[in-house]
């Protein structure tokens, strides 16, 4: 097996590539007041901004 190659998955932008601990800790940061209901997904902003493929595409949605 090459060492170079990698999966779809490992090569995609995205919340879903994030470890599990670190998915947690943005759902629990995305909670809304009272903080009794726990978040399941990131809000849709936070996804489109995950999946930008390089630093300055995420940049300039940050500044637009």
């Amino acid at each position: 097996m090459d060492i170079n190659s990698k999966t779809r998955v490992e090569k995609d932008p995205g919340f879903h590539r994030l470890k599990t601990h670190r998915q947690r800790l943005f759902l629990n940061v995305s909670a809304i007041l009272p903080f009794d209901t726990t978040v399941i997904t990131p809000t849709e902003f936070y996804q489109s901004f995950l999946a930008k493929k390089s630093q300055f595409k995420a940049n300039d949605m940050l500044t637009s």
